[in-house]
Parts: C-alpha cells; sequence; structure tokens
C-alpha cells in the first residue's frame, strides 16, 4: 500500500513538472503583438470639482510654454470643459491652482500612466476634498 501510495505522488510529481515545463515554454515563447506607436491625441480639458464648495480662480499652467486655461468659478458638484483643436498629448511640467474658502491651493498635474483607448481622447482632472486631485482619460 505504501509502495502505491509512493508511486502515485512521484506520477503527480511529474505531471506537475511537465505542466509547469509547458507553460514556462509558452510564456518564454510567446512574443507580444507590437503596436504601431501612434502619439495619443486630446481635444478636450475637462475640470470637475468634486467638492461641497465652489473653486475659484481654477488655472491651469503649463509651466514651459507658458500657456493656461481658466475657469472663474466651478460651483459644486459640476465642472469647466474646454474643447480644442486635436493636439498630441506630450509631457510638460503642469500645475493646478485654485481657491476654495480663502485658502489656495497649487498641486502638479502628476502624468496620465496609461494610455488612452481612443486616438482622440479627453483629458479629465478631478478636484477633491484637501486639495486632491485625479487625472484620467475618458
Amino acid at each position: 500500500m505504501i509502495n502505491h501510495h509512493a508511486q502515485n505522488l512521484k506520477r503527480l510529481y511529474r505531471f506537475a513538472t511537465l505542466i509547469t515545463l509547458g507553460l514556462l515554454i509558452v510564456t518564454c515563447t510567446h512574443t507580444p503583438q507590437v503596436s504601431e506607436d501612434k502619439p495619443p491625441f486630446i481635444n478636450e480639458l475637462i475640470i470637475t470639482n468634486k467638492t461641497d464648495g465652489a473653486l475659484k480662480e481654477v488655472r491651469l499652467n503649463v509651466l514651459d510654454t507658458k500657456r493656461f486655461i481658466a475657469c472663474s468659478i466651478i460651483l459644486p458638484k459640476t465642472a469647466c470643459s474646454l474643447g480644442f483643436k486635436k493636439t498630441s498629448l506630450e509631457e510638460h511640467p503642469t500645475t493646478l491652482t485654485w481657491s476654495q474658502n480663502s485658502n489656495v491651493y497649487t498641486r502638479r498635474v502628476k502624468a496620465l500612466n496609461a494610455q488612452p483607448e481612443r486616438e482622440v481622447s479627453t483629458v479629465h482632472v478631478d478636484i477633491h476634498d484637501d486639495g486632491k486631485l485625479s487625472t484620467y482619460f475618458k
């Protein structure tokens, strides 16, 4: 009985080893498809006030080009939207400044980690309580 049990364990071990090797070979030989590097484009920016208070003098500053986008006020749970001609998305140091309840906030807008799913997308910047930001494509 013990000998039969040992043989079953050996078979199970060999089977598991073969499965592991098979998966390793498939993983090593799999070549991901290389997509063409199309530069992402944007044609709209939406800044959304996710707080319960009004945001005043909201200004998105692109530091190295000296360009900016401004909204004088964004009421609670609303957004300021700006559409523009399709432009390539490039990395530029950018800050967002606004005032709320006598406090002035300036935050660096972090680069978007994900690539947009479409050729032309909208960039969303959400302003949350305590001066926190989130950015994403849609």
